[in-house]
């Protein structure tokens, strides 16, 4: 069996958007006995404060070896002397206090035992970083794992200063030109990479899926039928501000006489503002939930609410929600055409432009509430199975088989 050395920053306890796919791949690559990941990750207990969530440590194998690294990034600790100088220095991104210890764990592994294989999966860029600098010490080769764009095609990266943002295309350039092997999550990305000089041959697409062990939902408690509901359950991001803005100005007008629709938002990381904002009648706010509660409430919604603000691509979330089986409401960036044709195949969605009026984004709404009946394809779900995490698992196998490595084999 050969070893790949696994580099993610977010690892169960933490939650984050960017657990799942890592997870999911740990999960399977050990399940399937041809690939041995050895983790390493940070140290959970360094941000106490971050969310958590314990439901996600029963998708970790028990004989996976995992090693916890330290950071230098600012805790709740931190003087504010220290803040302001770290938020000077922090390029890429704060994650880049982890960066030496990163290495210097990976390091000391190599050193330990035999490595067949290096993968790193970003955001945080700085672990393509780390990464590069790993492959031009060892020549071990490296797979680096694109979730998101990094100096492109990211709507949520803003870089404050123009030399912020040349360091990190210098950055992104080496860590491409480094690489044996990208993958990536979609074709859009695909085609940006390649567009930055990567070969084609060596982008591999795997996308976000869902994961079948999560879906025991054949007892779904459903709200109140009189009030009909849409769910968002997630991380709101400060970047979705404005989509959430235009989406309660559409539930004003469809609430203006009476409740017709209840907006249930379950989400972390909200600022005052966007406090201010969910304080009508017609929202619940209830802060975070675990990701299997999450699961269980979205087989509940009547409507499920999509926010994509990416240019190109769609998060995990966009498949956790088609396997759910409900009505999908997605608000996207203009430029995003991915979430558009994915969802083409499913009946019971609407997908609407940001730029959009209110009244577009009220006829989607509407549109989606005469029409509640599941007019979902058997031959849709039928062919989903390419989204699940295993299958993902044995394409990312393939890819590292791809790289024709010599190493033991059982």
């Amino acid at each position: 069996m050969k070893n790949v050395l696994f580099l993610t920053y977010y690892f169960p306890p933490y939650t984050d958007s960017g657990v799942f796919r890592p997870l999911k791949f740990v999960k399977y690559l050990k399940k399937n006995r041809n690939w041995n990941p050895i983790v390493v990750t940070l140290n959970p207990d360094i941000f106490p404060e971050r969310p958590r969530d314990n439901s996600l440590l029963k998708d970790i194998p028990e004989d996976l070896e995992i090693h916890y690294v330290n950071t230098l990034e600012p805790t709740t600790q931190s003087n504010e002397e220290y803040l302001k100088y770290f938020y000077e220095v922090q390029t890429p991104e704060a994650p880049v206090g982890s960066l030496m210890h990163f290495l210097f764990k990976s390091l000391e592994i190599i050193n330990s035992k035999k490595i067949d294989l290096i993968f790193v999966t970003i955001p945080p860029y700085t672990l393509g970083i780390v990464g590069t600098l790993l492959k031009q010490m060892t020549q071990i080769p490296l797979i680096v794992d694109y979730r998101d764009g990094w100096t492109r095609k990211n709507e949520n990266n803003k870089f404050r200063t123009l030399e912020g943002r040349m360091i990190n295309e210098l950055f992104e350039k080496k860590v491409i030109e480094n690489a044996d092997s990208l993958v990536t999550v979609n074709n859009e990305l695909k085609s940006m990479l390649s567009n930055m000089g990567a070969d084609l041959e060596n982008i591999h697409v795997i996308e976000n899926g869902f994961d079948y062990d999560d879906y025991n939902c054949n007892q779904v408690e459903t709200y109140d039928e009189s009030v009909r509901t849409l769910v968002w359950c997630g991380k709101i991001y400060p970047a979705y501000y404005s989509y959430f803005e235009k989406i309660i100005e559409a539930l004003k007008e469809i609430n203006k006489d009476d409740i017709v629709l209840k907006f249930l938002i379950f989400g972390g990381g909200i600022t005052e503002k966007f406090k201010l904002l969910f304080e009508i009648d017609f929202i619940e706010y209830s802060g975070y939930i675990n990701y299997l509660e999450a699961i269980r409430i979205n087989h509940a919604a009547t409507i499920n609410v999509l926010i994509n603000n990416l240019e190109v691509g769609g998060t995990s979330k966009l498949y956790n929600l088609v396997a759910a089986k409900r009505p999908i409401f997605s608000l996207v960036n203009d430029e995003n055409n991915f979430v558009k044709e994915f969802l083409k195949p499913y009946n019971n969605s609407i997908v609407v432009n940001y730029s959009s009026s209110i009244h577009e984004i009220l006829g989607g709404f509407s549109k989606l509430l005469k029409d509640e009946k599941n007019n979902i394809k058997e031959e849709y779900i039928n062919s989903y199975d390419k989204y699940s995490r295993e299958f993902q698992a044995k394409q990312l196998e393939n890819v590292f088989n791809s790289l024709n490595l010599v190493g033991d084999t059982l």
